[in-house]
């Protein structure tokens, strides 16, 4: 495994970045980013690449690659170490009596002071004098704190202080750990504290667990308890941008009057059920059972909660919205009239079903001149639907304007710091864009989409994946294969070059072949609003945006409107996705506010999904306007051949459902086999 980072600044140029954005309609806000985005990306092995592009939450994957370099950090392995990141923070100690082992206030630490440390690090025979048995790297005497300093090199040397060992292994090694802490790095205000829990045996030395706790740059008084404590276990403290202030250590044990609920196993039942099953605990009466999407478990609240029940049992069914791409973390706390256990956890990061049925479409209902109301039969194992709506459009005059694609990204409601910002491969394909735009259809191999943006970005162009975002293959052909794109976007790096056109992406080999000479557009970090005319469309191709030309290492290109354009002639028809929307398990229906235009005609079909497990597609339903009502009601089958008569006789020349619209208003029999109906237009 290769770890890289690669830091994007905003400079001084991000005050001209939102003066020139706000030159657009739709104004979209800058000051909203922060001053600086890390991007720490991870790339496997090329057989099974995936793309990985942690945000702040997950800033101790960095931690853990730099504690690798210290002498502590040495000899740990990688994978055990990532393992321990993974375990859940749970923070419960209300019902249990507490076992004081260690506390230290750092008063031997006389040098230097708060606002200026002493200069000098600690070695480790001062280090040994003022702070016996504890080990200290890069700390510093601070006025009776300790000081962790960074030191800059190439691997990167945050500081770190770590208490004695300490022999944890009575009450099921479960303990606290209390200390007050304080950021002064000012580049870092948000930092997280890092800590590691360590089998410090030199024997065998191991990872316990680790995590990360908020700090700020005033003194905050932070507390995590978890278990697997040893007889040598021992608690490194670890700012991983380095400047960090500790004072007022403790260490307790605590005494739960009942064992910890073990071997705790979490399936799914079907799309919308987890069954979780553990061992007994001798005494207990009951047990209180939560469900949290996995990574979502937060410090002593129950913030990433999804559900809480108590039962008798030692197995439960769980049912609600859960994570089925990501997993879920199943915590299980035993209970009698005494009090509770400290709890146990378990979590399924593979969540399957043994298949997924693809749902049964129905009959639209509710049409109206504004919409429809789209229908199917719910799939057992579906945990969510993909409601995929078509459209296919008809001119009813010369030169009519006609949007492939719109939009301000107004829609995008995501923190940038939320993991769901980041859109990324996982198995080598391009990733679907249809949860951040409004459009169907369109995607990339890694996109970032958080607060009114939308970017894409080259860093793993070295590696085969184009930084690059591609629409659906369709008919763009319209206008003699012309479109106008135009937009406001921005860099986070360096100036970049954009090249737009029709084309194709080989999803196999991830080349773009383009149609025509694609048309070349520069974005700047102050802004840019751009415009481009191009050409080549045909009847089954994409529109493609690839940065060609970027800062050594990569950059993002930021859209912050984006819109393609071109003109129908009179009577002219296209077909082009509309929309996707994803609906949860428990949906059978969904109103589709969509005007009709014209002789419009929709299209829907539904699939449904478990995680990445996918269902084929259902039937397609026709919807037309609703003065085509008729035709539903009478169960013509509008994808097969029909006559049509007035209502005195005459044969008119027109097959197909279609041919209909072009109509006058009035009565009309249909001969379809043998099966005839009369209908008003």
């Amino acid at each position: 495994m290769h770890l890289f980072g690669i830091f994007f600044i905003l400079s001084q140029s991000k005050a001209n970045i939102l003066n020139k954005l706000t030159l657009t309609p739709m104004k979209k806000k800058l000051h909203l980013m922060m001053m600086g985005v890390l991007l720490s990306v991870t790339a496997l092995q090329a057989q099974t690449p995936q793309l990985n592009l942690p945000t702040r939450h997950n800033e101790k994957a960095q931690a853990v690659e730099w504690l690798m370099h210290t002498p502590a950090g040495k000899g740990l392995d990688r994978e055990q170490v990532a393992k321990a990141m993974a375990r859940p923070n749970i923070l419960k100690a209300e019902a249990a009596k507490s076992h004081l082992l260690l506390t230290e206030n750092f008063n031997t630490l006389t040098a230097g002071t708060e606002n200026e440390p002493d200069t000098a690090e600690m070695n480790d025979s001062v280090a040994a004098k003022l702070l016996p048995n504890w080990t200290a790297w890069h700390v510093h005497q601070a006025g009776g704190k300790a000081y962790l300093s960074y030191v800059d090199t190439n691997e990167g040397d945050p500081g770190y202080l770590m208490t004695p060992n300490l022999n944890l292994t009575k009450y099921q090694g479960v303990f606290r750990v209390t200390f007050r802490c304080k950021n002064v790095n000012p580049n870092a205000n948000d930092q997280l504290l890092q800590y590691f829990v360590l089998n410090n045996d030199n024997a065998h030395k191991s990872m316990i667990s680790a995590s990360a706790l908020p700090m700020t740059t005033d003194w905050t008084t932070c507390s995590f308890t978890t278990s697997g404590g040893v007889e040598n276990t021992a608690i490194m403290f670890f700012g991983w941008q380095g400047k960090v202030l500790i004072d007022s250590v403790a260490v307790e044990q605590l005494e739960y009057p009942l064992g910890t609920p073990q071997n705790i196993k979490v399936s799914a039942k079907n799309g919308s059920t987890l069954l979780v099953k553990w061992d007994g605990v001798e005494n207990a009466t009951k047990y209180r059972v939560e469900t949290y999407n996995y990574g979502d478990i937060s410090d002593n609240t129950s913030g990433g909660r999804l559900d809480s029940t108590v039962v008798e049992g030692t197995q439960t069914e769980v049912s609600g919205d859960f994570n089925a791409t990501n997993g879920v973390t199943v915590c299980v706390t035993a209970l009698n009239d005494e009090g509770e256990s400290y709890p146990g956890w378990g979590y399924n990061q593979e969540l399957s079903v043994p298949d997924v049925a693809a749902p049964v479409a129905l009959a639209a209902t509710n049409i109206s001149a504004e919409g429809f109301t789209a229908n199917w039969q719910a799939s057992e194992n579906a945990h969510t639907y993909k409601l995929n709506l078509i459209l296919n459009h008809e001119a009813v005059a010369g030169d009519e304007p006609f949007t492939y694609f719109a939009d301000g990204f107004s829609e995008i409601t995501t923190s940038m710091d939320d993991t769901k910002s980041t859109l990324m491969t996982q198995d080598g394909m391009p990733v679907s864009l249809d949860e951040a735009i409004k459009y169907a259809g369109w995607s990339s191999y890694l996109c970032t989409a958080f607060t009114g943006f939308l970017g894409i970005t080259n860093a793993y162009a070295a590696y085969g994946y184009p930084g690059a975002m591609y629409s659906p293959a369709g008919n763009y052909s319209i206008n003699g294969g012309k479109a106008h794109v135009s937009g406001t976007a921005a860099t986070m790096q360096d100036d970049a070059v954009v090249k737009i056109g029709f084309g194709s992406l080989n999803t196999q080999t991830r080349q773009i072949t383009y149609i025509g000479t694609p048309k070349e557009v520069t974005i700047t970090k102050s802004g840019t609003n751009f415009d481009a005319d191009i050409e080549g469309g045909t009847d089954n191709c994409q529109i493609i945006f690839e940065i060609t030309d970027a800062a050594e290492g990569g950059d993002i290109v930021l859209f912050d409107t984006l819109a393609i354009n071109s003109t129908l002639k009179k009577g002219e028809r296209i077909t082009a996705p509309y929309a996707t929307v994803t609906l949860p398990y428990n949906a059978t229906s969904y109103q589709l506010n969509v005007p009709f235009t014209g002789n419009d005609i929709f299209y829907y079909y539904v699939t449904g999904e478990f995680g990445s497990q996918k269902s084929g597609k259902s039937d397609t339903i026709t919807v037309y306007a609703p003065t085509f009502n008729a035709i539903q009601s009478a169960h013509i089958d509008t994808q097969k051949a029909m006559e049509v008569y007035t209502i005195s006789g005459i044969r008119l020349n027109v097959s197909t459902s279609e041919g209909l619209h072009a109509l006058r208003p009035g009565v009309y029999v249909i001969r379809q086999g043998d099966k005839v109906c009369k209908i008003r237009k």
